[in-house]
This record gives structure tokens, sequence and C-alpha cells, in this order.
């Protein structure tokens, strides 16, 4: 079983989706990356692996079978089919993200990283059992709600599933271990404090390169799509249709109602709102025109690799020295995660060297 990838990225904040990013494409030619950036990377999920082994894990192969041991941990088994269904996961979801030569010479170091995963997964799922931690059916609830909520415009859970390969029964599964854990970790928490202004006020000082923030756009759009393949006549459809659009929205038409009646992107279940974005994050000619458009005016109509947008330049805000106040509640929440990752590595570290822990030879 592959698990429900993502949850356990995130075992002591909220819930995370994987995938979902994938299923969004109205000009972004990358997820918009957080700034500043280096305290943005401070927030990335907390480790859940650690070096577990004096020596890598040597390469699986076909010869051994599904239901054989790869590692023993506190006698439990952990197979060559659990390992390898894990891995094609990993694989699976990197392909078309990642060049094909660079998928296959990180083979082993995502092998590698897998089989501690899923020991680390194994010990603490030994301490929930030890510490009666159990979860309600609202817990689960809840967990599906924020899921549901997280996703694209028009996207279930279902297909969630469909798309990490597993039915409702495994997704259930998979759900309730890394809630469990998610629960024995947050205990582990509880005491930690929370940053001061000293440390923030510091942390400001020692990173203000980090707080130049460059040039942003905020932006509605309304994108007639066009699919791989359409032919020239299709094409000129679209444009023309793009072009009536344009024309009722000149004339005064509700732009988020008409995002909403003829937009082929999700942002049109929020009016067309894509959010703000800076230079590197749509594709360029998106990029070009909505950086040259006049505030609050409905551009022409622009073509893209996904079909003709119309453009409207909401908000403007140029590049600027962020302060310690603008930057205070980031900077809380990088400090405060960094404290939390200390405290769950070091925990799980403690549960290594009290556990059990062999790799088997083939």
């Amino acid at each position: 079983m592959q698990g429900f990838k993502g949850l356990t990225a995130v075992l002591a904040g909220g819930v995370a989706v994987c995938s979902a990013a994938g299923w969004c494409g109205c000009g972004r030619s990358a997820p918009p990356a957080p700034a500043p950036e280096a305290p943005a990377a401070a927030e990335q999920a907390l480790p859940v692996s650690a070096e577990l082994f004096e020596q890598p894990v040597k390469e699986l192969t076909m010869s051994r079978s599904p239901t054989s041991a790869v590692v023993m941990v506190n006698g439990v088994a952990i197979t060559q089919g659990q390992v390898d269904q894990e891995v094609a996961g990993m694989m699976n979801m990197m392909a078309g993200r990642v060049p094909p030569e660079q998928l296959s010479a990180a083979r082993q170091e995502i092998l590698q990283r897998t089989v501690d995963n899923l020991v680390v997964r194994q010990l603490l799922m030994d301490i929930c059992e030890k510490q009666n931690i159990e979860l309600t059916a609202a817990d689960l609830a809840e967990a599906k709600a924020k899921i549901a909520e997280s996703l694209p415009p028009g996207k279930t859970l279902e297909d969630l599933m469909a798309a990490q390969h597993i039915d409702a029964a495994e997704f259930e599964t998979s759900l309730g271990r890394e809630l469990r854990i998610k629960k024995l970790l947050d205990r582990q928490l509880e005491s930690l404090k929370a940053p001061t202004a000293d440390e923030i006020a510091r942390f400001y000082e020692e990173n203000k390169q980090y707080f130049n923030r460059p040039p942003q756009i905020s932006a509605r759009h309304i994108l007639l799509g066009v699919p791989n393949g359409a032919s020239a006549e299709e094409k000129a459809a679209q444009k023309t249709k793009a072009e009536k659009v344009r024309a009722e929205l000149l004339a005064g038409g509700d732009f988020a109602a008409l995002a909403r009646e003829y937009s082929s992107c999700p942002s049109k279940e929020r009016g067309g709102d894509l959010g703000t974005f800076g230079q590197g994050q749509m594709v360029k000619p998106f990029e070009d025109a909505a950086l040259s458009q006049t505030l609050n005016e409905i551009g022409p109509v622009v073509e893209t690799p996904f079909g003709y947008h119309i453009i409207k330049v909401t908000e403007r805000t140029d590049a600027h020295q962020q302060t310690l106040d603008e930057s205070k509640t980031q900077i809380e929440r990088v400090l405060t995660n960094q404290e939390r990752q200390k405290a769950i590595q070091s925990y799980i570290e403690q549960a290594r060297e009290k556990a059990d822990v062999k790799f088997v030879e083939p």
C-alpha cells in the first residue's frame, strides 16, 4: 500500500494534500515561490526520517519476493512489497517533473529515504500502541473535511484517491495512521515556548537580505482554453470567443460572473482571481502582459500555450524592504517550525536508540 503521501510531511502541523497542485493550470509556469526564500525554506515539512542504518540499504532486486522482509523493526517486518509500492508511488509522483535520467539516478536515494520513512513510521506506531493513542470518528471527519477544502475547485476526495492509486479503505487506514502519529508528536511539542520578541528581532537583522520583496501584482483572468493538438480553426474560434467576452467586459460586464461562465481555469470559482504573483511565476506571454497593463483596466486578449486570456490587474506592489513589523508573523512561524523540527528529530532519534532495527540481507 502506497499510503496517503503528504500527511507524514506535516506530522506536527495541519493536513496537507500532495498532488493537488498538479491539477491546476492557469498560466502559471510553476507554483508561486514563498518570499522571502531562505526564511520560508525553514517552514518546510518536518523531517520524519533519520539516518537509521550504518550502511546504505542495498539496491532491492526482483530476486527478493514481495513478502520477504527488508528490515525488522521491533520484530515487525517491513517487506519488499511495501518498499516497492512506496518507491513506485514516489517515482510516479516525480515523473514529468524531473527529467527521466535524473529520476533514474535518484532512485537509490529515494529507496533509502523510503525505507527510513517506513522504519520511522513503524517505530512511532509502536509507541502509539503502547500509549493507547486512538482516534475518534470526529477526528477522521475533521481531517477529511480539511483535505477536501484544500483540493482545487471541482476535485473530490475520490479524485485524489484515484491519483494516489488507493481505494477508500486504504485511504482511511493511511489517514488514521498518520493522524495517530500526529497526535503522538503533538504531545512532544506541548512544552515548546513561542519565540521571544528579541529572538524575532535578531532573526530579522541577521536575515534582512531575504526580506527584500520583489514587485508583485494581483490579477484576475478569464481563460478560453485550447487543448493540445487543436486545429487552426478551433484556435481561431476560441480567440473570437475571447474577444467577444472582452467586449462584454469593456461594456461593463461583471468580471467575476463572466469568469464563472466562460473560463476553463479552476480560478473561475473565485471569479478568475489568481491571487498575488511576481516575476517568473507565470508563463512569459501572460507575465509580460500582466506586468505592463494599467491597473484595473481590461487588457487585450493574450495567447499562451494554455489558450487565450483576458487579464485585469487589480493591485500592484513595488519592490520594497519589509519592515520588522511586517515580518513578525512570518518570522515567528519560521522560528516555531525550526524548534518543532528539532524536537521531533530528537524524539525520533531517541526512539531509534531504544528500538531493535535490523536490516535483512537478501
